[in-house]
């Protein structure tokens, strides 16, 4: 998988980098929403760790990442996340208007917490959740609809890889 790192590249070569993976993507059209969808593969991740200072402890993430169609785009600041996600947001309406791409998510309840402010932010389009804290999905900007994966299957990621995957 191609690496891109978003925040050593200039806007331009991070647009033309989606250009590669989008310029020739199919849209796939959800009778019930209505809304059209591009067809290339689309995962996100962050990475995080705690710290304890005194009695008191904090999370932090210091890593994200958007696969799509075969480019890793990361960064290491949620802020760096935000910059991707509008350039992504900004190439995708001029380029593929009304269009939105359907990002899976193995802990989507997880990142939420992380990235909810930011998100919040951007303009929530859709959210539906089956408690405060574990989203089914999340559509943020009008274009980036987040699916908790692992919600879909009913499974821990452990039983999805053992049975569809034949892993342990």
């Amino acid at each position: 998988m191609e690496k891109c790192y978003v925040e050593s590249v200039l806007q331009s070569e991070l647009e033309d980098k989606l250009d590669l993976i989008l310029r020739n993507a199919k849209t796939v059209r959800d009778r019930r929403s209505k809304s059209s969808y591009l067809k290339v593969g689309t995962g996100f991740d962050i990475e995080t760790s705690r710290i304890n200072v005194g009695e008191d402890a904090y999370a932090y993430c210091y890593h994200w990442q958007f696969g799509i169609g075969g480019v890793s785009f990361m960064g290491r600041s949620l802020s760096s996340m935000v910059y991707f996600m509008k350039v992504t947001k900004e190439y995708i309406h001029w380029n593929k208007p009304k269009s939105k791409l359907l990002v899976l998510d193995a802990n989507l309840g997880y990142e939420w917490q992380f990235c909810k402010k930011y998100w919040i932010k951007m303009g929530i389009s859709d959210l539906f959740a089956k408690e405060k804290r574990d989203p089914i999905y999340i559509e943020v900007a009008d274009t980036f609809r987040f699916r908790e994966v692992l919600g879909l299957f009913g499974h821990s990621l452990a039983e999805i890889a053992q049975n569809y995957c034949g892993m342990e």
